[in-house]
């Protein structure tokens, strides 16, 4: 009976190593996620922002022609 308890807590601990290092390498993944949901933000914002300089100058030019 020892040896069968004693099996059943080595796969125990093989699972409980499994899940750490997938739970580790799905916080890198989610972090590796983050950064690049960040950077995507920030070229959006850029993008918006060039669209409404550039939606300035038009209305600038407008005014000026009459």
């Amino acid at each position: 009976m020892d040896n069968v308890d004693n099996l059943i807590i080595e796969h125990l601990k093989a699972l409980r190593s499994d899940v750490a290092a997938v739970r580790s390498e799905m916080q890198a993944d989610f972090k590796d996620v983050k950064a690049r949901l960040n950077h995507l933000d920030a070229s959006l914002a850029g993008v918006r922002r060039d669209g409404a300089l550039g939606a300035e100058d038009f209305a600038r030019q407008q005014v000026t022609q009459y």
